[in-house]
């Protein structure tokens, strides 16, 4: 079986829509009154994500004493822009990938590593919003690879499992493609930001040389989260990280790690709890 890349957007019919306000949203990052009209059009027409930022507004009261929070615009500005974002970002991706029949492994692994590149983004100054989109669909050619060509990929799978070999050179082999490829298509075509581009493309295996941060930021967050089990995978390894990657990003480790991956595993316990 070999896959051109022009069949990738071909078959996109059989995934569901790619939610357009998510797309709105990255371009709204740098204006907040923008954003807040966005926010405010997409909320009116979406119960559940509206029901979603209530619940996290009043997560949030019920610590200060306030009352409960049953209103939308209130709830808005108790979290703040950036928790909104976050969450219409994380539930709208997150749907897109549930709809997609996945496992709940695959869904769990996207918000992991898209949180994970959020937080890492915001200890190196980068923008937030791409990492959190770049990590939630870091995997995304995986996810189109199992919809249009199930039987296919099990192959992968099998081949790879047999053999204990890469898993982009052993589906190169059998498809003459990778999902990373895939996923750079797909990005392309839902004309995401050119950052977000590049790092679902290299996000496994970034390329020599200087690095574009967000790619980066995507591959470390993949390694993080692999490290720590998030989520728990019987046979989950730990991928092993780049250099030129550790080099762009030059930040201080031992410093700022362990209170990032304490942060990160709370947000996750968390984020999985709210977006279920």
């Amino acid at each position: 079986m070999q896959i051109q890349a022009g069949e990738v957007v071909q078959q996109l019919h059989a995934l569901p829509a790619f939610p357009a306000v998510v797309t709105r949203i990255l371009q709204t990052l740098d204006d907040d009154r923008a954003a807040l009209t966005v926010l405010e059009q997409h909320l009116q027409s979406d119960p559940v994500i509206s029901a979603r930022i209530l619940a996290a507004a009043n997560r949030l009261v019920r610590h200060s004493g306030r009352e409960p929070v049953g209103d939308i615009h209130v709830a808005v500005s108790y979290l703040g822009l950036d928790q909104v974002h976050h969450i219409v970002v994380s539930t709208s991706v997150l749907d897109f990938v549930k709809n997609s029949h996945c496992t709940s492994v695959f869904w769990e692994r996207s918000l992991a590593v898209g949180l994970c590149a959020q937080e890492l983004a915001q200890l190196l100054g980068e923008n937030p919003g791409h990492a959190l989109v770049a990590g939630l669909l870091h995997e995304v050619g995986i996810l189109w690879l199992n919809v249009c060509h199930p039987r296919d990929y099990q192959q992968v799978l099998i081949e790879q499992h047999l053999k204990d070999s890469d898993i982009v050179d052993t589906e190169r082999a059998l498809l003459g493609i990778d999902h990373p490829e895939i996923g750079r298509v797909l990005a392309r075509h839902w004309d995401l930001p050119a950052d977000i581009v590049q790092a679902i493309a290299g996000y496994l295996r970034p390329p020599a040389g200087p690095l574009p941060p967000l790619t980066g930021i995507t591959h470390l967050a993949a390694v993080i989260c692999s490290g720590l089990d998030l989520p728990f995978q019987p046979d989950n390894e730990v991928r092993q990280v780049s250099p030129d990657a550790l080099r762009a990003l030059g930040v201080d480790w031992e410093e700022k790690m362990p209170e990032l991956l304490g942060r990160l595993e709370v947000r996750f316990m968390q984020s999985r709890n709210l977006l279920r």
